[in-house]
């Protein structure tokens, strides 16, 4: 029930006299009284706190558009279920149906089309590709049941940016049609994907096509159980293809993997182009790296090593210098 606070003061003060208590026992009432008082009005304020997350006002069918973007960020961004936000917003003191959020989400999805349409179009500006299908469940209200569809998600690799898309009412969505369909408008280089052979085609109008590593070295890792002498040149294959995409995908320092102080590199560069002046030091500028070297360990583990020494590559860089200046 609702009371207010003047209500239930004078309901307590009635009660207390209505008790025979000492004067010790009616301070420590009145203490109690007022310790779940300030509670109350804690919790009141935390109550309102929490409601202030939607303070705008839902009038029939309107609804905020900061509202609406916080629903669609939690449930793609944060994971969050629809049904699990309802039951937030309850809490929250905001009640709605899931009928009215889902029509909401529908409406927002509608016009989000241009905005999808436009990230579609510089996905497929990408001259490298990378594709990869997933089933997902989609309602046949045909049917009155879901069925397997496939969406498909192009990343344009060299920005990142990625695009799902998928074909309702073309078989599963995943054919060699629906795929030629979707990349009508990309005239990109090369295609990564996995080994669907719905990608086929793409090698037959002189476009690179990549197979994804991971699924080829599938049907080689099933074969070691039943011909492990004939799977194993493919599996070592593919471990010095995973050795050569670790390379690509770090740094490797480049240089002669031996220490070399400015003084001494300053005093070379002095001798080589013959300066007869004094060479000075400013000692009140900071100090840089404290060591100049470079491990160049992994450089020589693949087989390279440095051909010019600092003393030659010095005295070339100064000729070079001087016969473009002449």
């Amino acid at each position: 029930f609702i009371i207010s606070e003047d209500d239930r003061t004078a309901l307590h003060d009635k009660i207390l006299a209505s008790l025979e208590l000492t004067d010790k026992q009616k301070e420590e009432y009145k203490h109690a009284l007022e310790t779940v008082r300030k509670y109350r009005l804690q919790k009141e304020a935390e109550r309102l706190a929490r409601k202030e997350k939607h303070q705008e006002l839902i009038w029939k069918s309107y609804v905020s558009n900061k509202l609406l973007a916080q629903l669609e960020v939690r449930k793609y961004m944060d994971h969050m279920p629809f049904n699990r936000q309802i039951n937030q917003m309850k809490r929250d003191c905001l009640t709605l149906a899931p009928a009215t959020i889902n029509d909401w989400h529908v409406n927002v999805y509608d016009i989000l089309v241009p905005l999808y349409r436009l990230q579609e179009y510089y996905v497929m500006l990408g001259l490298h590709m990378a594709a990869d299908g997933s089933p997902m469940p989609e309602v046949d209200n045909e049917k009155h049941k879901t069925v397997k569809q496939y969406i498909i998600e192009y990343r344009n690799i060299d920005t990142g940016i990625p695009i799902f898309l998928t074909t309702v009412g073309k078989g599963c969505g995943r054919g060699k049609e629906v795929i030629q369909t979707q990349l009508s408008n990309w005239s990109g280089l090369a295609l990564i994907c996995d080994a669907y052979p719905g990608y086929d085609w793409i090698k037959k109008v002189g476009r690179v096509l990549c197979r994804c590593s991971a699924h080829a070295r599938r049907d080689h890792e099933r074969a070691l159980k039943e011909n492990p002498k004939g799977a194993m040149p493919g599996m070592l294959l593919f471990q010095e293809i995973y050795a050569v995409e670790e390379i690509i995908c770090c740094h490797i320092n480049v240089g002669t993997g031996k220490e070399l102080h400015i003084k001494e590199l300053a005093e070379l560069v002095v001798k080589t182009v013959g300066f007869e002046g004094e060479l000075c030091w400013d000692a009140t500028k900071p100090n840089g790296t404290p060591r100049k070297l470079i491990d160049v360990s992994k450089l020589h583990s693949l087989g390279w090593t440095h051909k010019v020494e600092i003393e030659d590559g010095v005295e070339k860089l100064y000729q070079w210098y001087r016969s473009t200046i002449d």
